[in-house]
């Protein structure tokens, strides 16, 4: 019997017995995953998509509660676990799902929308000041007591290890602009 003939059922049988091998380190076949995970999101079957809940819930909230800021936001981990699988469902629903060809860069986004999810909440929680583009590049070059210096340093530290202009504008919204 093929992949694509299995249940529902069967699918997410193989798939969590499956995941769980991965788990020990055991050799596993991640087609029934993939499958189930491609039922749920490009066929929009609700079904497979609460299977995949319950069987990726634990190792999402494992990633929430390995976050480094995840104490700082005094939230469960439940609540950025519902929240990074709501945010996963809607980004990849339909044909967005062909984008990713196979279960590690599906659990890569999924890995992503955890991180995004807490990182939005203590950006909600704790705005910064907002600065005009046109006036960025002006604090940039304020000279301020010798940190200046240490930043300047530390950017064409950036810079040499990064030589591609876009990892850079990355770095520089990562590390700068928060």
């Amino acid at each position: 019997m093929t992949v694509a003939a299995l249940s529902i059922d069967d699918l997410a049988q193989r798939c969590a017995e499956e995941t769980d091998k991965f788990n020990r380190r055991q050799p596993s076949d991640s087609q029934f995953c993939f499958e189930l995970l491609r039922r749920a999101l490009a066929q929009d079957v609700a079904e497979a998509f609460t299977r995949v809940y319950q069987i990726y819930e634990r190792q999402v909230l494992a990633w929430v509660y390995s976050h480094s800021r995840f104490p700082q936001t005094g939230e469960s981990a439940e609540f950025f676990a519902g929240a990074a699988l709501r945010t996963f469902y809607f980004a990849l629903r339909g044909p967005k799902f062909e984008r990713f060809p196979s279960l590690p860069q599906v659990l890569a986004y999924l890995k992503l929308c955890v991180h995004t999810a807490i990182a939005q909440y203590i950006r909600d929680q704790h705005p910064s000041a907002a600065i005009p583009l046109d006036e960025a590049a002006d604090v940039a070059e304020t000279p301020d007591l010798g940190v200046r210096a240490e930043a300047a340093d530390t950017w064409q530290h950036i810079c040499r290890l990064l030589p591609d202009e876009r990892d850079r504008l990355l770095a520089r919204c990562v590390f700068v602009l928060d």
